[in-house]
């Protein structure tokens, strides 16, 4: 839905034509990293240290550092060193700000779907735990800056769909959740309510009805932003591919 709202060619680049995007370093790092902690909280609560996240990443690095995906992203770079360096930095950093063997973690990486007014609405949930009195607590790990403030309130409208989604697994509105900013050692936290929830539904839908007209009209307009020099499909949307001169 994101991608939709920050521009609808683009949407329809990736998710209708599936036009393959190459993968860019900031996400490896962030894939890469979530990988660590997803393993780390498989451990048992007393496992999961700093030792061990680094026994973990040397594990995962020693079998990707010659793959293809890891040659692509780090052409730019120096060496491999400096990739992997940025990846220690940000697990290293996610022990100054939780302590994971204190945490009653319920699962990671839990996918959810679930329907809304006739619409598949799905979530990968980074992490879930139970916290006081059996309530349940998401976290979303950020490799990322933190955003500035008039940024956050977006970021928290996005994550609050995933307290929409364990409303519709399990039952029960989470108590939280929580953005955690590694890079930047920051947490933002939103307490979801019946308000907030009513307003996420309401825009799920209205995007939902937006893709579907878009789709019945093959109406996907490019929507020009600072985000435009990061997208790697600037060679063929039409506000940046230079026409074809007629002779040449």
């Amino acid at each position: 839905m994101e991608r939709y709202t920050t521009c609808p060619l683009s949407f329809r680049y990736a998710y209708i034509d599936k036009i393959p995007e190459p993968t860019t370093l900031s996400q490896f790092k962030g894939t890469f990293t979530h990988k660590i902690l997803e393993l780390l909280y498989q451990d048992k609560p007393f496992l999961r240290t700093k030792e061990q996240s680094m026994h973990i990443l040397n594990s995962l690095w020693e079998a990707e550092k010659d793959s293809e995906n890891v040659n692509e992203v780090v052409e730019n770079l120096t060496n491999k060193d400096d990739l992997i360096s940025d990846i220690r930095k940000l697990v290293l950093s996610y022990f100054d700000m939780e302590d994971p063997v204190s945490v009653d973690c319920k699962a990671t990486e839990l996918d959810i779907t679930t329907e809304i007014s006739g619409h598949k609405i799905r979530g990968i949930i980074d992490r879930l735990d139970v916290a006081e009195g059996d309530q349940l607590s998401i976290i979303d790990y950020k490799t990322g800056q933190a955003p500035s403030e008039s940024f956050e309130k977006s970021k928290l409208n996005a994550v609050l769909v995933y307290a929409l989604l364990c409303e519709a697994e399990f039952g029960q509105l989470p108590m939280e959740v929580k953005l955690i900013y590694l890079k930047s050692r920051i947490s933002i936290t939103k307490i979801p309510s019946e308000q907030s929830m009513r307003a996420v539904r309401a825009r799920i839908l209205a995007i939902a009805n937006a893709i579907e007209r878009a789709c019945e009209y093959d109406d996907f307009r490019p929507k020009p932003s600072r985000l435009c020099s990061y997208c790697s499909y600037q060679s063929i949307c039409p506000l940046f591919s230079k026409p074809q001169v007629e002779g040449n």
